[in-house]
């Protein structure tokens, strides 16, 4: 199978410096701003970090799985798409496959990761959580001033 063998890794390298490849730079950057923008959406309204709920919270999987995939999942197709049509004129044919693979590692992957870390540090932001939300740092003088 392709996907396993050696010929994989060593078309992975015409394919990083082949026609397109700035892809691999352009494609993960956009799947950080992507989770960026998530992240600070789900700390807004209070859900728990995306990784963190999918690995620890088996009751939530389902519903986290749909939030990522409706968050990235075009992204993710037009890679895998981009890598398939790329693979064409650098390979002489097209491997489903692995277009599949480096589709969803190139956006999938940075973004969840991403996803997660962005919601956490936007959760410790005052400004960032809901209006309803206070702040429960204590005052820091008489006046709440230091």
């Amino acid at each position: 199978m392709y996907l396993f063998s050696a010929d994989f890794w060593t078309d992975m390298g015409l394919r990083l410096t082949g026609p397109a490849a700035l892809r691999f730079v352009i494609q993960p950057i956009l799947a950080v701003l992507f989770g960026v923008r998530d992240g600070v959406h789900d700390a807004r309204s209070g859900e728990p970090p995306f990784i963190y709920d999918i690995v620890m919270v088996p009751a939530d999987r389902k519903r986290q799985a749909s939030r990522g995939w409706a968050g990235i999942g075009k992204a993710v197709i037009f890679a895998t798409v981009l890598d398939a049509v790329i693979q064409y004129p650098i390979l002489g044919q097209v491997y489903p496959g692995a277009a599949i693979v480096v589709g969803a590692g190139m956006m999938g992957l940075p973004y969840a990761l991403v996803r997660g870390i962005a919601n956490r540090i936007a959760s410790r932001v005052p400004s960032v959580r809901l209006s309803g939300q206070k702040d429960q740092s204590p005052p820091r003088g008489e006046n709440g001033r230091d």
